[in-house]
C-alpha cells in the first residue's frame, strides 16, 4: 500500500466470479464498495439512492435521478454489460458503521486499459471525507494490478466541496492539473444530453512512484497558485 493514503488499510476480492476483470468487493477503513450487480446489492436499495438525490448532488455531480423502477434496472443492466467488456467497473459506496448506500463510484478504463478515470459521488457533502479512502483504493488497483500510465480525474466546475477533496488526494500522490475539459457525460437536463465542464487532474505512473507530495500545473506560463480553482 502506498504510504501517503489516508485509509490503514486496502482489502479487495472476489467472492463470485474468479475470473472477474475487476475486484468485486473493496474494503478501506470506513468503506465497502460492491460491484453493481445483482448477486452483490440490494436493487431496493439502490434505486431509493438514485430516486432521492438532492438537487445540490445532481448539479455538482454528473449523476442522473432514478425516476422509476425501470431507470434502476437500466442502469443496473448497463453496469452489468460494462464490467463484462472490461470497460468501466461500477460499486456501490456503503458506510460500514451504519451500513447505508451512500453513493456511487467507478474506475473508467481506457481500451486498451494504459488509463483510468475514477468517478463518484456521494449523496450527501459530509460524505466527501471520504473521497480519499475512495481514491485510495482505486487509485492502488490501477497502478498495481492494471499498470496504467496514469490515473485521471475530473470535477464539475461548480463543485467546491468536492474539489477541495479531489486537490488533497491528488497532492498527496504528486499529481497535476491540467486545466478545464468539457465531459460528454451520461448527463441530462430537461430530456437532453448535456455537455458539462470539468477540472482535470492526472496522476502518472511516475509521480504515483515517486512517492513525494505536492500538486503542480502542466499549463505553459501557470502556476497552479496562480489558479483560483475554489
Amino acid at each position: 500500500m502506498h504510504k501517503n493514503t489516508v485509509t490503514n488499510e486496502i482489502i479487495y476480492n472476489n467472492f463470485i466470479d474468479p475470473d472477474s476483470p475487476f475486484p468485486e468487493n473493496i474494503e478501506t477503513h470506513n468503506l465497502i464498495l460492491k460491484r453493481v450487480h445483482s448477486h452483490y446489492i440490494d436493487i431496493k436499495k439502490l434505486h431509493s439512492l438514485f430516486k432521492n438525490i438532492n438537487e445540490d448532488i445532481l448539479k455538482n455531480n454528473r449523476v442522473s435521478k432514478h425516476n422509476d423502477m425501470g431507470d434502476t434496472v437500466d442502469y443496473l443492466n448497463k453496469c452489468i454489460e460494462y464490467w463484462k467488456q472490461g470497460d468501466i467497473a461500477t460499486y456501490i459506496i456503503i458506510d460500514k458503521d451504519s451500513t447505508e448506500y451512500v453513493g456511487t463510484c467507478s474506475m473508467n478504463f481506457s481500451d486498451s486499459l494504459t488509463n483510468c478515470e475514477i468517478c463518484g459521488w456521494f449523496k450527501k457533502s459530509s460524505n466527501y471525507n471520504h473521497i480519499g479512502e475512495k481514491a485510495d483504493a482505486f487509485i492502488d488497483i490501477a497502478f498495481n494490478e492494471f499498470s496504467v500510465n496514469y490515473v485521471e480525474s475530473k470535477c464539475i466546475l461548480s463543485s467546491h466541496n468536492k474539489l477541495t477533496h479531489i486537490k488533497e488526494y491528488i497532492r498527496r500522490y504528486n499529481g497535476e492539473y491540467t486545466g478545464i475539459t468539457p465531459d460528454d457525460a451520461n448527463i441530462y437536463k430537461n430530456n437532453k444530453r448535456s455537455t458539462i465542464y470539468c477540472h482535470q487532474f492526472i496522476i502518472t505512473k511516475e509521480q504515483y512512484e515517486s512517492k513525494d507530495i505536492g500538486l503542480k500545473c502542466n499549463i505553459p506560463g501557470i502556476s497552479i497558485r496562480n489558479i483560483k480553482l475554489k
